[in-house]
């Protein structure tokens, strides 16, 4: 079966490129069948902006630092993660870089209630 889908990660603010992916988000996304073991950590590149279809930001701060990079007529492709999870409270999935393991579970279950929100969007637009 041909791919339908690709996605990359990409930061606005990366001081180390190259470096491997967390051992706590690591660990998550293997305990709910992703592997990441090759994942390396790089900047958001203005190419990004013609490769893609969609770029999502985790929070208000990256989202304005991906439009302030954009080129204007690639702007509607930039959308909030959490735009597409049904809690109007939540702006903003948050970095658990600095909390527990426990924070990196909760953003994996947001990014997944944030990604089936924009599956079935999708679904709905295309009429699937």
């Amino acid at each position: 079966m041909a791919r339908l889908v690709r996605v990359d990660s990409a930061g606005t603010h990366v001081v180390s490129p190259g470096h491997r992916v967390d051992e706590r988000a690591r660990k998550v996304a293997l305990a709910m069948g992703v592997e990441l073991k090759k994942r390396r950590s790089r900047q958001v590149k203005s190419a990004d902006f013609q490769r893609f279809d969609f770029i999502f930001a985790m929070d208000q701060d990256n989202f304005r630092d991906l439009l302030a990079i954009c080129p204007e007529e690639q702007a509607n492709k930039l959308a909030l993660i959490s735009s597409f999870i049904d809690k109007p409270e939540l702006t903003d999935i948050p970095d658990p870089y600095y909390g527990s393991f426990r924070g990196f579970e909760r953003v994996y279950d947001l990014l997944e209630e944030g990604v089936s929100g924009l599956v079935e969007q999708l679904r709905i637009k295309m009429g699937i």
